[in-house]
């Protein structure tokens, strides 16, 4: 379960309920020492030449080609190799059912306007970026949208690909801020740049515009929306309205105690996952009986409860779902539709 980039959102979502007065959950991170797993890439005895493609060795010798002696169609072929790999290990979404994204959580706290999010939104900001490796704040303004270059551009001119704001690296944590968003008019860029903002939220895919065609690209990029409502511009998968109780003041953090957080996030990212058998049984009535109870939930409402459960465990270092951590997520979820009536 790729808890970094996927579900940090979520991590907030539980900080959210329980700052707002919402026990819902009285445990703290357990206290214990996290530990990266290593992956082997190759076994010791394989020598690095069978590793490679015939292509790649001098023939006859079984000498591996330097950089300089590789031609420039196995130079290409060789970086499509590294970023394949490198994709493979950041990619935060489990899997592809046609665009529907799996695995993915994008949130939306609402009830936020100027005042608090010099406040609360600065706060939520700052953690991120000290704990993430990869973020991004993007302003959701009339003026940004009609201006901004989001996605990338073939520029044939200088036959080079200019990147755009939303070519990121996979696992990049994306905050976008429509708190300052004043009624105004789009223009043909405008519409052009909100439109790659959605299909990135609900597709996890960026176009690349190469002037005589389009190619959407997949990606891996988790995104936090701050608004005063629900936002129209990026429909997020959960709408959480934002009640703080009180405002506690600003604590610096240790960089020891910044790096326990990192480590632990890192390490439930690694951590794989699974519901046993009577637990799907479970799992299946209780979307039934909620389906039942309320007609207008949908295929992507039952993904994302499914993904919340994954989240939940991972988050308390388990590997498979137990029938407690399932618990707990119908009664955050309960508690959220509350405040959202």
């Amino acid at each position: 379960m790729d808890l970094l980039p996927s579900s940090f959102p979520f991590v907030i979502y539980l900080f959210i309920n329980v700052k707002s007065g919402k026990h819902v959950i009285q445990e703290t991170v357990p206290e214990v020492e996290f530990s990266l797993p290593l992956e082997e890439v190759a076994p010791v005895a394989v020598a690095d030449a069978a590793m490679l493609a015939p292509e790649e060795i001098f023939p006859g010798t079984g000498k591996i080609k330097e950089e300089s002696a590789l031609t420039q169609e196995e130079r290409k072929r060789s970086r499509a190799k590294k970023m394949r790999k490198f994709k493979g290990k950041e990619e935060n979404v489990h899997g592809r059912v046609d665009n529907v994204a799996v695995g993915k959580l994008s949130l939306n706290p609402t009830h936020l306007n100027k005042e608090s999010m010099s406040i609360f939104g600065t706060q939520l900001r700052d953690a991120l970026k000290s704990l993430l490796p990869f973020t991004q704040s993007i302003p959701l303004t009339i003026e940004y949208l009609n201006t901004a270059s989001l996605g990338p551009k073939k520029d044939y001119g200088t036959n080079r690909l200019v990147p755009g704001v939303l070519q990121v690296a996979d696992g990049t944590h994306l905050i976008l801020d429509e708190t300052e968003l004043q009624p105004g008019t789009l223009n043909s860029v405008g519409v052009e740049n909100a439109n790659l903002l959605k299909n990135l939220l609900e597709c996890q895919k960026v176009e690349y515009d190469f002037q005589y065609f389009k190619m959407e690209m997949a990606t891996a990029a988790q995104m936090l929306i701050f608004s005063e409502g629900k936002s129209n511009i990026m429909p997020a998968d959960m709408v959480l309205p934002f009640q703080p109780s009180q405002v506690n003041p600003l604590q610096v953090i240790t960089q020891e105690t910044a790096q326990a957080w990192r480590c632990y996030l890192a390490t439930c990212k690694s951590l794989p996952h699974s519901i046993g058998q009577e637990l799907q049984q479970v799992l299946e009535s209780d979307l039934v009986a909620a389906r039942q109870t309320d007609r207008s939930l949908g295929s992507q409402d039952l993904s994302r409860l499914l993904t919340m459960a994954r989240m939940m465990s991972v988050r308390y270092g388990e590997a498979t779902l137990s029938l407690e951590h399932w618990q707990m997520v119908l009664e955050l979820e309960r508690l959220r539709k509350e405040r959202l009536k």
